[in-house]
């Protein structure tokens, strides 16, 4: 995900009414989160933290989703798209599968 979608998604999770209201929530200020929604700046780590605790989701994803938006090398973007990939298939690998039941 994009900084974009995780900001529409708190914002949506937490049913806040406005982009004031998500910077309130966020501890920043409104200017930070339209730099943050038009690409001009992207979320500190810090944030990164908030937003996956507000979203419930793991924060090593939101953390990954974010190095990979500001790297510039296309070496690195691909360096952390590889350890997605990684990771997934290690949690692939730890979920049971379901067996269907007889008949």
């Amino acid at each position: 995900m994009k900084t974009p979608e995780y900001l529409d998604s708190v914002k949506r999770k937490l049913d806040l009414p406005s982009d004031y209201a998500l910077a309130k929530a966020l501890g920043v200020t409104r200017g930070a989160v339209s730099s943050l929604q038009l690409g001009k700046t992207s979320m500190s780590d810090e944030m990164c933290l908030k937003v996956a605790e507000y979203l419930g989701i793991s924060s090593g994803r939101v953390l990954i989703d974010m190095h990979m938006e500001r790297s510039k090398a296309p070496e690195v973007k691909a360096a952390w798209a590889g350890l997605v990939e990684k990771i997934s298939a290690s949690f692939e690998s730890l979920i049971p599968r379901a067996n269907p039941r007889p008949a």
